[in-house]
């Protein structure tokens, strides 16, 4: 009979997908030029149409946040806050201080 049929046509076999996947994966950044898509999205930038992405105000927040200096222990990273806004907790004190109130994490 005839030895090894499946093995012989595993090996160029695993070099064609080899070479097929190595020939699907690109690093190349497109060129821009103006008969292809990327003229259409330098027009829908130019729209004036708000994105529904990008939110210039949270951004500028963002950015804000990123001056400012961490308040709270310096050995303590993860008491830190920026800017922080304090509220009131008072109302939800319990009757009798937290005698029976056992918290588990």
């Amino acid at each position: 009979g005839r030895r090894g049929g499946k093995t012989r046509l595993a090996a160029p076999f695993a070099v064609l997908m080899a070479a097929a996947l190595l020939s699907s994966c690109t690093s190349d950044v497109p060129q821009d030029d103006e008969g292809g898509a990327p003229a259409a999205s330098k027009q829908s930038r130019s729209t004036g149409t708000q994105s529904k992405f990008f939110d210039p105000a949270a951004y500028e927040r963002q950015l804000t946040l990123a001056r400012e200096t961490p308040q709270g222990p310096a050995d303590k990273p993860w008491e830190q806050m920026l800017d922080p806004q304090m509220t009131d907790t008072s109302k939800f004190a319990k009757a009798g201080g937290a005698k029976d109130i056992h918290l588990c994490f």
